[in-house]
Formats: C-alpha cells, structure tokens, sequence
C-alpha cells in the first residue's frame, strides 16, 4: 500500500497535496459546523446557557433536558 501511495506521489505530486490541503478545509469545515451544533444545543438547554462546558456535558445536559 505504501509503494502504491509513493508512486502516486511520483507521478501525481502537486494532485496529492491539493487533495490533502482540499480534505484538510473538508475537516476544518466540519469541526466548525459541529461546534456550532454544540452551541446551539447548548442554548437550547436551560441548565447550561451561558456556561462554559464540555461536548460530553450538553450531551448529558440535553438527555436530562429532554426527559
């Protein structure tokens, strides 16, 4: 597999690298639209607005929330 992603590389530099730099902004759009799920969810629990809490905390603040 690695012979195979080398010669890629060979044949195709600057294709590779604009795949990576196009996967990288892919994954840096993601994260931001995730953490602006997080923050609405957040919002929309009573108990943690306008506090500073982990990912794992609005999960389990929106569970309780919710029933």
């Amino acid at each position: 597999r690695q012979y195979s992603r080398r010669i890629k590389q060979l044949i195709h530099p600057f294709t590779v690298a604009g795949t990576r730099e196009v996967h990288n902004q892919l994954e840096k759009n993601r994260r931001k639209q995730l953490r602006e799920c997080f923050n609405h969810l957040q919002q929309c629990v009573p108990s943690l607005e306008n506090k500073r809490v982990a990912t794992q905390s609005i999960l389990q603040g929106a569970i309780k929330h919710i029933k």
